[in-house]
């Protein structure tokens, strides 16, 4: 546990764009929600980051529990965890999220990104 299969050659050249020129995590997430009907069921997220940089091969996953029909993912530890893996904060965030729509993805980063 903890080690790595492979590591990119550009990588370890610093050469992936938009991931080498700085410290940059990288998250893919999805929500899951209860079938129609089901009033009382808690939604689903699951969330994966990168957890070392540049080269960009160990990830972290959490699963957890939100409330009933949310879409907005609450606690995002990840990126502690990223600060405490590679001593850094990461100057870019490239988030993947999954089945979003763009109004969604809009207001999240009106009301979310600093």
């Amino acid at each position: 546990m903890g080690g790595r299969n492979t590591v990119l050659m550009d990588a370890i050249s610093w050469r992936i764009p938009l991931v080498s020129d700085i410290p940059t995590i990288i998250f893919g997430a999805d929500v899951t929600h209860p079938e129609n009907g089901e009033d009382s069921s808690p939604s689903i997220a699951a969330v994966v980051a990168s957890q070392d940089w540049p080269e960009i091969t160990k990830y972290a996953g959490l699963v957890s529990a939100q409330a009933h029909r949310q879409e907005l993912i609450q606690d995002l530890e990840l990126l502690i965890s990223f600060r405490k893996a590679t001593g850094q904060k990461p100057l870019r965030i490239i988030f993947y999220r999954f089945n979003a729509s763009l109004g969604f993805i809009r207001m999240l980063v009106s009301e979310n990104v600093i």
